[in-house]
């Protein structure tokens, strides 16, 4: 993927962070078809909710981890690991919202941070990052519904509850973002964690799945370009994302061509 689309997960971010509250407290912040608010009340509504309480974690007050940038980190009893970054505000006692970040396939979450430098960004902005990797080979997330036999959503689970034990972070202000596979992999978080995440932000991969039942409407920032050769927009993937599927066997690819993006078709994945 071009550096360009990776600058626009820092967008992305940028845009949850502005609209945070939108998503706590259980509530997407939409209103129905027959609202009659006004853009003055709507106006005045989001501005008491950015001045919400933060929830803390278990860990305010406890933990040990100030400023950190990229570290290495492992989940406790376990080969999985993630890169931790922390704001220089980071005191332990003061919750700071929390981005999750995931990478896209083949790629890892040390390119991953490398490429998007979005530890820089929350250092600027005050926010906690955690850019966690995935497994197999080439490297991916796994992106089925079925938390029981999920691995990488029982990882994200598990991280959730490691990060609150031993960081200060706000629990009301908890995101995902993630580009390509990493980014259906964020947005198939707002499905199976919505009570965990106020907000997600997928950069070039959207998945609703069948049968989702959210605990609350999660409010969702997708992204994704109309010439993307991987991830077509209009549903499908890319002749190039096919042949590495099938380990390079051409013969084997069913990947289809880029068409022209039909702008009020049904998007990614159709």
């Amino acid at each position: 993927m071009p550096l360009p689309l990776r600058s626009l997960v820092s967008a992305a971010v940028a845009a949850l962070l502005l609209a945070s509250c939108a998503g706590s407290g259980g509530s997407s912040g939409a209103s129905s078809s027959g609202s009659t608010t006004t853009p003055e009340e709507e106006a005045t509504t989001t501005a008491d909710a950015g001045d919400a309480a933060p929830v803390p974690s278990a860990g305010c007050g406890k933990t040990t981890v100030l400023s950190v940038v990229e570290e290495k980190t492992y989940l406790d009893d376990s080969n999985r690991w993630f890169l931790l970054s922390t704001p220089l505000t980071h005191d332990g006692t003061t919750p700071v919202p929390l981005v999750l970040d995931f990478h896209g396939l083949s790629e890892g979450a040390e390119l991953h941070a490398r490429m998007s430098d979005l530890a820089a960004y929350g250092d600027d902005h005050g926010f906690a990052v955690v850019q966690p990797q995935g497994e197999g080979d080439p490297t991916r997330w796994q992106v089925k519904a079925d938390i029981a036999r999920n691995d990488d959503l029982q990882f994200v689970s598990e991280l959730l509850d490691q990060l609150e034990a031993k960081l200060c972070i706000d629990t009301s202000r908890v995101y995902a973002t993630g580009l390509s596979n990493g980014a259906i992999m964020s947005s198939l978080l707002a499905c199976t964690m919505s009570d965990r995440f106020a907000a997600v932000a997928p950069v070039a991969g959207v998945v609703h799945p069948e049968g989702c039942e959210q605990s609350r409407p999660v409010p969702i920032l997708a992204i994704h370009g109309t010439a993307d050769p991987i991830l077509l927009f209009n549903g499908g993937i890319g002749s190039q994302l096919s042949n590495l599927l099938s380990d390079g066997d051409a013969s084997a690819s069913s990947g289809e061509q880029p068409a022209e993006a039909d702008l009020d078709g049904p998007g990614y994945p159709a």
